[in-house]
């Protein structure tokens, strides 16, 4: 599956917030369930949505809600 620019994009903004050392790991773990959830074989291409989407699921608590609000912010649809 392909990802696009802004979907690596976002990926990138929303674990830069993780310690540096442990973001390798995150960015793997936070990829690999992006991937997993759009497991269609309709879709060709990840987009910022999926990757929203994928990061709320992996997301907890008070980093879920603050996501969010930014994604919002940025206008990222978390419509399926």
């Amino acid at each position: 599956m392909e990802w696009t620019t802004p979907a690596r994009d976002l990926l990138n903004e929303l674990i830069s917030p993780v310690p540096v050392l442990e973001r390798p790991a995150v960015k793997q773990q936070l990829k690999k369930k992006v991937e997993a959830d759009t497991d269609d074989s309709t879709v060709k291409q990840i987009t910022p949505g999926h990757v929203a989407r994928g990061y709320l699921a992996f997301a907890d608590g008070e980093s879920r809600e603050r996501a969010i609000r930014w994604l919002r912010k940025q206008g990222i649809s978390l419509d399926r």
